[in-house]
């Protein structure tokens, strides 16, 4: 017969000597730790089911979270410009300072300033070349 067990009983000795009402006991007793059994085994299956639920749940959140962060450092990485070289985000930088300093402070002026100062420094060394050729002249006439 299929499922019969065909060994040793390990029970033979054990209620051989015993009587019909401590058998019935013994058998009440295991069918009560059989039951106990089968009812942790069911507290264990709805833990098991709990705990399968949480794992579920919080995959799902990693997995919410792993998109975020992937999506911020997409953002970042998009952001940050890699497609031009340093120099010539540099030289965009510097040409945009000179406009910016020259709208601040009238380059142009400051162009015809500086000429201006040119102008006047260079008459100003003429105006003293004369007056020294006029001073010798005069001290070599008083003088010879």
């Amino acid at each position: 017969m299929k499922g019969e067990f065909s060994g040793k009983s390990i029970f033979k000795h054990r209620y051989i000597g015993m009587a019909e009402d401590d058998i019935r006991q013994e058998i009440d007793r295991l069918q009560g730790e059989v039951f106990e059994l089968q009812q942790l085994l069911q507290l264990y299956a709805i833990e098991n089911g709990e705990i399968k639920q949480k794992i579920y749940e919080s995959q799902t959140t990693n997995e919410k979270l792993c998109r975020s962060v992937e999506t911020k450092v997409q953002n970042l990485q998009d952001a940050l410009d890699y497609t031009k070289p340093v120099k010539a985000q540099m030289d965009n930088l510097i040409k945009e300072f000179e406009l910016n300093l020259e709208s601040v402070y009238n380059h142009d002026g400051v162009k015809k300033q500086q000429r201006d100062i040119r102008i006047f420094s260079a008459f100003t060394a003429i105006n003293t070349l004369l007056l020294l050729c006029l001073i010798g002249l005069l001290s070599y006439s008083i003088f010879f």
